[in-house]
């Protein structure tokens, strides 16, 4: 999908692969541990992640998002320490998390905020996986002239390389599965 931005999220927001435009827009995922290729952690706990995001009700969506698809997930460990954890580093998360607002999936404009290349404007639509229950693909396209130049631009520039601030280590990292989504 290059030049567009694209990546494959779980029902839990992990992020399971993206492509070279995307890790150009958000930062390069292959350089964090994989417990922390999740949407919400990111949002919540990473401010160079996050300050890319102008319009941050969308944040505020995809916590309405995720609780929405934890009604299938009620119990499960994984989901319940998630929620337990963003709750105890973010008064933010435990705010909007507290409304108990849910939502579904809508295609909707995302600006982002890119150093070099200022405003960026996409349409992004969400599209689920029919062999894979719960993923969906996320595509990202551009809104406008000036955000079709900005990717092709994102393109030449590549990865983009964040200095990510996570309690562990680089150990654990694994081979980008930004290869598979080329």
């Amino acid at each position: 999908m290059d030049p567009y931005p694209a990546f494959l999220v779980s029902p839990r927001y992990d992020i399971l692969a993206w492509n070279r435009a995307h890790a150009a827009l958000q930062g390069d995922y292959s350089t964090i541990p994989r417990r922390y290729r999740n949407v919400l952690r990111l949002a919540f706990t990473q401010p160079a992640w996050r300050e890319r995001i102008v319009d941050h009700g969308d944040i505020a969506h995809i916590v309405a998002r995720f609780r929405a698809a934890m009604a299938d997930h009620v119990g499960e460990s994984a989901w319940v320490e998630l929620v337990e954890e963003l709750r105890a580093v973010s008064p933010e998360f435990a705010e909007i998390w507290d409304r108990h607002d849910v939502a579904g999936g809508t295609s909707h404009l995302k600006r982002f905020i890119h150093p070099e290349l200022g405003l960026i404007r996409l349409n992004a639509t969400s599209l689920t996986l029919a062999d894979r229950p719960g993923v969906r693909l996320v595509a990202m396209t551009p809104a406008d002239d000036q955000a079709r130049a900005a990717l092709i631009r994102l393109s030449e520039l590549g990865p983009r390389q964040v200095d990510w601030n996570f309690p562990e280590s680089a150990d654990g990292l694994e081979q980008p599965v930004a290869a598979a989504a080329h």
